[in-house]
């Protein structure tokens, strides 16, 4: 038990600073391979580090020559997680997120999504830009989009690798600024942090 706790903290201490692109760094090679599935008997993966952060700010945009005054919402999720097996792998090394686009093609939400994989002997592969396909995933009688779902598939992962996935969706004029966030999931969650920002 104390050796787990001493992992936790190093991994805290580790993982809250920024690395290039990404928001938050991986875990080094040592604190890796204390991860292991015999520490987590019959998961599939751990994930090491779950994270949301949620900004609500006021906005003023011109549409169809009105000004309109509200809230903007953004929602950035943060995800490593080391995998295991290949149930483990097929679950993360994949990924769909489905948004509303509450004003059509006139006012886009924006989506930005970035991933990468870190090999057991350290090698990082980063996730081409061009891998996240973002599809129109439900339309209203004249055509024009109701929601969007972005559909990525991360290559090369295997067994053992860790995984970052890092994605940000900002709502301009954002039907409800509230949301819900799970701490735990169907697999071990060892870090799990929640930061809202809201107007004075």
């Amino acid at each position: 038990m104390r050796t787990t706790g001493l992992v936790l903290c190093a991994l805290a201490a580790v993982l809250q600073v920024r690395a290039g692109n990404f928001l938050r760094q991986l875990p080094d090679a040592k604190l890796s391979a204390q991860i292991t599935p015999e520490k987590f008997r019959n998961a599939d993966a751990v994930i090491i580090l779950k994270e949301q952060v949620l900004s609500v700010s006021g906005t003023s945009i011109m549409y169809r020559g009105e000004d309109l005054e509200g809230e903007s919402m953004t929602q950035t999720t943060i995800l490593l997680v080391k995998t295991f097996n290949q149930a483990g792998v097929a679950r993360f090394g994949s990924f769909e997120y489905e948004y509303p686009e509450r004003f059509g093609n006139e006012i886009k939400a924006g989506f930005a999504c970035r991933a990468r994989v870190q090999k057991p002997d350290g090698e990082v592969v980063e996730m081409p830009e061009g891998d996240v396909h973002i599809l129109v995933s439900e339309e209203d009688s004249e055509g024009d989009p109701l929601a969007r779902k972005a559909v990525f598939k991360i290559p090369n992962v295997d067994a053992g690798d860790v995984v970052q996935i890092e994605y940000t969706l900002t709502e301009p004029l954002a039907r409800a600024t509230s949301g819900l966030y799970y701490y735990s999931d169907v697999v071990p969650v060892l870090i799990s942090n929640l930061m809202i920002t809201v107007p004075d």
